[in-house]
């Protein structure tokens, strides 16, 4: 069978590959797909190797990692940040937020000290909306994140991505206005001709979309 390896980061595995598994059935019905759980790095070493074809990776515009030699970057898309908070939280009625609004919020945010593009992408809009975040918790988690966001110790803010697995006692709002966002790219080696790489790529664009049309306001079980 025609066979297609991929490397993606752990949220957009929970989160971006089962959709985009069943956008390359509907393309390809005699693909087969084998998935690794690699952060940017590693991942991006298993392309170069010749050991997976296309590797989904997060970046951060404000701070691009250094392109490699032999390498396409593709955009998938800009995923946006969520709020999430405790269902009993006096913000859940509400349709959405700015970040203005959360200025007195205590915070559970991505770890500063991790590998991954997300802080630099929250703290610059936090600096944007023109205050220092008193932070609660930091974790590279997003599940733990949405956990302690239902304890009640504070509002998250997290990937849409990210969120395919709500919790049932988490409400996730949009933020209104610009929503800060990661961008998410596929990575695969220059030149590439096999059309079932190009196939992936956009069953992962479509994928996104999708994802990007969820309800923005949802009590997900």
């Amino acid at each position: 069978r025609a066979q297609v390896r991929v490397a993606a980061f752990a949220s957009a595995a929970a989160g971006l590959l089962p959709s985009a598994t069943r956008e390359l059935r509907g393309r390809r019905p005699d693909a087969e797909l084998t998935l690794q759980v690699l952060d940017e790095e590693p991942a991006l070493d298993a392309l170069q190797a010749g050991r997976v074809d296309v590797a989904t990776i997060v970046q951060s515009p404000l701070a691009p990692s250094t392109p490699r030699d032999g390498v396409e970057y593709i955009p998938i898309s800009d995923d946006e940040m969520r709020i999430a908070v405790a269902a009993d939280h006096p913000l859940a009625t509400k349709t959405s937020v700015t970040l203005e609004e959360l200025c007195d919020e205590p915070w559970l945010i991505a770890e500063t000290t991790g590998t991954c593009a997300d802080s630099n992408v929250v703290y610059n809009a936090f600096r944007d909306a023109g205050y220092q975040p008193n932070v609660r918790f930091q974790s590279d988690d997003y599940q733990a994140l949405q956990g302690m966001a239902a304890s009640g110790i504070g509002v998250a803010m997290i990937p849409t991505m990210a969120l395919v697995s709500s919790r049932s006692d988490v409400v996730v709002l949009p933020v209104r206005g610009a929503a800060p966002a990661r961008r998410v790219l596929a990575a695969v080696r220059s030149g590439e001709e096999n059309p079932l790489v190009d196939h992936m790529v956009e069953s992962l664009r479509a994928a996104s979309r999708t994802l990007a049309g969820r309800p923005a306001l949802s009590v997900v079980a």
